[in-house]
């Protein structure tokens, strides 16, 4: 999979690279939307050399699934062993086509994945991430009938079956880790498991389905742009003509979306969505129809519901308020907002969607140690 370009919409670009453009296609493909005007100053900008991986000796490269099967890296502290088993996390990531670290061939300068198990391992506790499973395998999100199981839950079981059959991993205590997409699926990924995880711990997650996320950040974004660029800009004649190529397949995009609920299974199967590359409608069709609250209804299980507090893709005045109306009422969850870090819980200065996007392209560095500490802490309070 390669990205070979991003649209001149910054935060767009930013917020859904990885879950639309990236989705699926493979390094031969050209990007499907030719009519577009594209700007990739920001590509050149972002696409840094980062160093690959680095293996500590207790890290295992290991292959999970057999039909589709992808590169994983299993970690476990020093110590581990069947006479002192460890806990452990299967760490499911946000939404697009990535590598295990959160990266797309070396396009950001972070490693938010890595960095999670980096620090876990370093603190007496295992996990497992892998590649998603788009990928390395992009011909498989071609299915008509694919959904977020095929893309997502399936290798999470996968993962979780890894630890399972471990000796060196404390059964009793296996938890799952899912950052923004993979904090809204962990309920659904939970109900599945055949041996139920200890705890569910999700970052900058939601319960609005993506439909609702792109359209809210689609029509952000467009708003900015609109209100700030004007035609002293040297790049506002390439604006417009970006709008007025995105805004008819946004507008289509809307009007199926609000009919999708009540699609047959079958006609979703057969409408594209152009907005999203072409993908099957019945892959948003199974998320509107698998909602968060009713995944998580009378589910009894210890939750860490962690939230940046400037994160503009998922929001700490709406989705982490849902959240809380949700499960508030738990004696069991645990909510901790975290000041001045965005989606990636990295330092922010971001005051809208489309800075935050921009913010996002250019990140370095790590992910905050106090929301490596806190999980860490959570993991051992249990």
């Amino acid at each position: 999979m390669k990205i070979k370009r991003f649209v001149f919409l910054t935060a767009t670009a930013a917020a859904l690279t990885f879950a639309l453009v990236g989705c699926g296609r493979n390094d031969d493909e050209e990007f499907p939307y030719d009519d577009i005007v594209i700007y990739d100053a920001l590509y050149r900008a972002s696409n840094h050399e980062t160093p690959p991986t680095e293996m500590s000796p207790s890290s295992e490269a290991i292959t999970i699934g057999d039909e589709w099967p992808i590169d994983a890296m299993l970690a476990l502290p020093a110590g581990a062993s069947a006479s002192t088993p460890v806990p452990a996390v299967v760490i499911v990531a946000g939404s697009g086509s990535h590598d295990m670290d959160g990266n797309v061939n070396n396009i950001l300068a972070v490693r938010p994945y890595q960095d999670i198990a980096n620090f876990l391992q370093e603190n007496g506790i295992g996990s497992i991430r892998h590649n998603r499973r788009f990928y390395q395998h992009p011909e498989a999100a071609a299915a008509a009938n694919m959904t977020v199981y095929d893309e997502v839950m399936a290798d999470a079981l996968k993962a979780l079956d890894v630890l399972l059959a471990d000796p060196r991993v404390d059964n009793d205590r296996i938890y799952l880790l899912g950052h923004s997409m993979g904090g809204y699926l962990a309920p659904r990924i939970h109900a599945l498991a055949d041996q139920a995880f200890a705890g569910l711990i999700i970052m900058a997650g939601t319960p609005r389905s993506m439909g609702t996320l792109l359209i809210e950040q689609i029509s952000n974004d467009i708003e900015f742009h609109r209100a700030n660029t004007g035609p002293e800009d040297p790049l506002y004649e390439l604006m417009l003509a970006q709008l007025a190529a995105l805004e008819p397949m946004f507008e289509e995009f809307i009007a199926l979306y609000a009919a999708l609920a009540d699609m047959p299974a079958e006609e979703a199967m057969e409408t594209p969505i152009e907005l999203m590359g072409g993908m099957s409608a019945y892959y948003l069709r199974d998320k509107l129809l698998n909602p968060f609250d009713e995944a998580v209804a009378g589910m009894d299980v210890d939750m860490f519901v962690m939230q940046p507090e400037r994160d503009f893709q998922v929001r700490a005045d709406t989705d982490f308020v849902l959240l809380q109306e949700i499960l508030g009422g738990r004696d069991n969850v645990q909510f901790k907002l975290y000041p001045d870090l965005n989606h990636m819980f990295m330092p922010s200065t971001a005051t809208n969607f489309t800075e935050h996007g921009q913010e996002i392209m250019t990140l370095t560095g790590h992910m905050s140690e106090e929301v490596l500490g806190d999980i860490a802490n959570w993991i051992f309070n249990r």
